[in-house]
């Protein structure tokens, strides 16, 4: 009943076979949702969730695991583990651009932003083959607070599926690394993530560390480390999660009634608590992306929905994860253009935001992406083993 009116009962009998982990699934649809509310309360001239975008780290370290598990022992070349990466991003991902570019375009000519037409459809086309869009141009939100320089312009959030996409191209080599030189390479990724975040609050005069690198053009660099810490971490936790100690942890979880509510919550906590220890947030991000987040994973793959309702929710929450992340910001856009003309309280502005967002995100999945996935897959040769090509992209993915 909890779902029953909102999609079809296919839904759930489909997701129900596409997921083993439904734990991190859950963790990663909470994740999108809070995402989603940062982003949708930036816009109507608050401020909540202002650790939401720690909510990415957790998306690499997700993707870095599931596709561990997904493709790490299929001994799959680069071309055809590519394809399935194509098949599972690419149609939300062009229908959420689609949507963007459209927003963006009327966005430029009510004088949101400083970007020309010509300039909004250039850097779209560029964005369509995964290449930033390199400018300085500014789109002005709900407060006026200028954003500028957003290297996926008509989608700002696609940032990290660019990072994604790039760290794909090396995953087959990374999932062969052993346990020590994963280690190894996630510490030196972290200690990169900060070097990149300290000079890029001198380069903007502000100071302290800017630890949100790789959405916008100046801080196009700090995202590889980001995205390679994240799945150096998520193979390394994958490989892990076999060892005597953490099942021994995830039997211990089990045992306590809620745990999977627990660690569900805890997720949510992690992006909602205030910026704490200082405005650089450097503690504060070290504790959240080298010890929490890594924990919730390890523990989340460990733990099984019991409960038939918690199960369809967080199998829900997964299914819907990716499109809401795909879609979110180019309605939240549209509402904020429509302000003027439909005004809004600050509540109603993102409570309406999100509930277009969701709903968007649903029918967009059930009437484009699944149906042409599931034509495109026809033309894959079918490798040795089971490959699930829908393990979910945890980027928003």
């Amino acid at each position: 009943m909890l779902f029953g009116c909102g999609l079809p009962r296919l839904v759930f009998l489909k997701i129900a076979t596409e997921h083993r982990y439904e734990i991190l699934d859950g963790m990663r649809g909470i994740a999108a949702i809070l995402v989603m509310i940062g982003h949708t309360s930036f816009y109507s001239g608050q401020l909540l969730l202002p650790n939401s975008y720690i909510a990415v780290d957790l998306f690499f370290i997700l993707s870095g695991f599931v596709l561990a598990y997904s493709y790490g022992d299929k001994g799959m070349s680069l071309g055809p583990f590519m394809a399935r990466r194509f098949i599972r991003l690419y149609p939300m991902f062009l229908a959420g651009l689609t949507l963007g570019a459209i927003v963006l375009i009327i966005a430029t000519r009510h004088g949101l932003s400083t970007l020309t037409t010509k300039a909004a459809i250039a850097g779209t086309v560029l964005n369509a083959f995964y290449v930033p869009f390199l400018n300085q141009g500014s789109y002005y939100d709900g407060s006026g607070l200028a954003l500028q320089g957003e290297i996926f312009a008509a989608n700002p959030p696609y940032w990290s599926l660019f990072f994604e996409v790039a760290v794909n191209l090396f995953f087959l080599n990374m999932v062969g690394l052993k346990q020590k030189a994963l280690t190894i390479l996630s510490g030196l990724f972290l200690v990169l993530i900060l070097v990149f975040a300290f000079f890029s609050g001198l380069i903007s005069g502000k100071g302290g560390f800017n630890l949100e690198g790789g959405w916008n053009s100046l801080d196009l660099v700090g995202g590889f480390p980001r995205v390679f810490y994240g799945f150096c971490l998520g193979i390394l936790l994958f490989k892990l999660s076999g060892k005597h100690w953490v099942v021994s942890a995830g039997n211990t979880l089990r045992r306590i009634p809620g745990s999977v509510f627990i660690l569900l919550a805890v997720t949510a906590l992690l992006f909602a608590l205030p910026r704490l220890f200082s405005h650089t947030n450097a503690i504060y991000y070290l504790i959240a992306v080298g010890l929490v987040a890594p924990a919730l994973v390890l523990l989340g793959s460990k733990l099984r929905c019991q409960n038939p309702i918690m199960l369809r929710t967080v199998q829900f929450l997964g299914w819907l994860s990716y499109p809401l992340y795909c879609v979110h910001y180019p309605i939240i856009r549209a509402v904020n253009l429509l302000q003027p003309k439909y005004p809004l309280s600050d509540i109603s502005s993102i409570i309406v935001s999100c509930l277009l967002s969701v709903c968007a995100a649903a029918i967009l999945t059930l009437v484009f992406d699944q149906p042409l996935r599931n034509w495109l897959k026809r033309f894959l040769k079918k490798p040795s083993g089971t490959v699930p090509l829908s393990a979910a992209p945890t980027c928003g993915h």
